[in-house]
């Protein structure tokens, strides 16, 4: 019955074929599509209208940005979810050019987003940044605090600050299958800028294949700048 209710909340999400994905991973094989999505504020409209809606939800919320002393806490909550940080990890993170803005309530941190400003570094996917671009990635909240507008509203104060230092070009990574995901995304003008297939087989075999390339001239992530797996 448990298993079938996981399965159930899966399908309901839109994140079933995820988990499909994560489990063929755990053998070795991996056969990931994602998007890169770009979101552009240089448009003045829409660079005010984010600085119109980033306003506290809650005076019970501090947002802050999180330090070296925060690591440990930071890694303590997510992996009671996932197991993708150690603390090493992230204190190294957070010396090769990644900023953390979390969320606290009584000094606990309930939220979280990542930011890296030289590069986009990730497995399936690497590329340098320009002067004025950020990539995105790891947004995590408390279950507890899901669905009453703290992780929208942290995303928004972390792009208020970027836009405010000439950053204004924000680049993310989704899987294909995570509507959830995608659609928080566009609620944040974010579009894609190329579909992408991650394959890898055992230790034998890795790359990143270019499915769909949507703005060629889209600036740090054209085809020149991608490293391909091989």
């Amino acid at each position: 019955m448990r298993t079938m209710n996981k399965i159930k909340r899966l399908f309901k999400h839109g994140l079933f074929f995820n988990a499909i994905f994560h489990r063929l991973s755990e053998f070795g094989f991996e056969i990931v599509p994602f998007y890169l999505f770009l979101e552009d504020y240089y448009i003045d409209s829409l660079a005010n209208n984010l600085f119109a809606r980033a306003k506290p939800k809650s005076s019970q919320w501090v947002i802050e940005y999180l330090k070296k002393e925060d690591m440990k806490q930071v890694v303590d909550i997510s992996n009671a979810y996932f197991t993708y940080f150690t603390e090493h990890k992230l204190l190294e993170m957070l010396a090769n050019g990644c900023i953390c803005l979390g969320a606290k309530k009584n000094g606990n941190i309930i939220a979280f987003i990542w930011c890296n400003l030289q590069g986009c570094h990730e497995k399936r996917l690497s590329f340098p940044l320009k002067h004025d671009e950020a990539y995105f990635f790891c947004a995590f909240t408390e279950r507890n605090y899901r669905g009453v507008g703290l992780a929208p509203y942290l995303r928004m104060h972390l792009m208020k600050d970027l836009i405010e230092k000439g950053r204004k070009r924000f680049y993310s990574i989704n899987a294909l299958f995570n509507t959830p995901a995608i659609k928080f995304k566009k609620k944040f003008n974010a579009k894609p800028a190329k579909l992408c297939l991650y394959v890898r087989f055992i230790k034998r075999y890795e790359k990143t294949y270019i499915l769909k390339d949507y703005a060629k001239n889209t600036s740090g992530a054209n085809n020149s700048g991608l490293r391909m797996f091989c």
